[in-house]
């Protein structure tokens, strides 16, 4: 069963400061998410923190869910995204 989910303030504003295609990738990340609840991850009291990580050009970047599964209303309310780039060693 498919949850919606919903964008804090803070959630969005980290979403901006990432590239376009980074953004998408985000979102596309977050349907999977939704797509197959509740999501495994790491846990930190209620909240579940997911990662992964896209190769661009020479780049890693790293992007960091914090999310809070709500059962009842079927939802996922992203509480913060965060995003770090390093240098890719090939």
């Amino acid at each position: 069963m498919s949850y919606a989910w919903e964008l804090s303030e803070r959630a969005l504003a980290g979403l901006r400061r990432m590239q376009g295609w980074l953004q998408e990738e985000t979102l596309d990340e977050l349907d999977r998410l939704a797509a197959e609840p509740p999501p495994a991850g790491r846990q930190v009291g209620d909240a579940v923190i997911r990662d992964f990580v896209r190769d661009r050009g020479t780049e890693r970047f790293y992007v960091f869910v914090t999310l809070f599964p709500d059962a009842t209303a079927k939802t996922l309310r992203i509480s913060d995204i965060g995003s770090c780039v390093l240098p890719r060693f090939q």
